[in-house]
């Protein structure tokens, strides 16, 4: 199974410098939650960040919302659907 982990973190000014968010609360969203993704989310969500998870495997994403503080969502990241 392919698994996309996608995280936006970065942001552009209107002088298109990068702006530091590290002490900003963010929404964010991984897609995919192997070794990488939880990893990931974990870490966001230890930093206080909103984090949403997705994964096709619904016993992957209730495990997860055992272990840490997240939004579980079940489906196909690359489905506009799902994101909505």
């Amino acid at each position: 199974m392919d698994v996309f982990e996608v995280i936006l973190i970065l942001h552009f000014d209107s002088n298109d410098d990068f702006v530091e968010r590290r002490n900003k609360k963010m929404n964010i969203i991984v897609v995919g939650i192997g070794k990488v993704g939880y990893t990931v989310a974990e870490q966001l969500a230890a930093e206080s960040h909103d984090v949403t998870i997705i994964d096709t495997e619904e016993d992957v994403i209730n495990d997860t919302l055992q272990d840490i503080d997240v939004i579980g969502v079940i489906g196909n990241g690359a489905v506009s659907k799902t994101l909505i």
